[in-house]
């Protein structure tokens, strides 16, 4: 009899999509959500008030089993890096540009 072998790959394991994406200025103030999230999207702006700190993110993974890494940037403005690895080890990554809001 003829032993059959064969790789399943778990529904979700190459899933490096995000669900959604949030930030906030101060860590007193509640998270701003970032529109129209999505895997076919990797680039986001999120506008903070002039004189801001880095902001905080808040990034849930469309397969919640992913590894998400975010890297900030030294300073606002400035663009951080949101790597998701999935399970099965795909990586993609998305960028959120901090840009200042100079109310014009």
């Amino acid at each position: 009899m003829p032993i059959i072998l064969w790789s399943s790959t778990p529904s979700g394991a190459n899933n490096t999509d995000l669900q959604e994406i949030q930030f906030r200025v101060n860590a007193q103030d509640g998270f701003t959500n970032i529109d129209n999230v999505s895997g076919a999207n990797a680039v986001y702006d999120a506008q903070i008030p002039m004189g801001s700190i880095i902001p905080e993110l808040k990034v849930t993974p469309a397969e919640p089993k992913s590894e998400v890494r975010i890297t900030y940037p030294p300073t606002v403005p400035g663009t951080a890096t949101i790597k998701v690895v999935s399970l099965a080890g795909a990586i993609k990554e998305y960028y959120v540009n901090f840009l200042i809001d100079n109310g014009l």
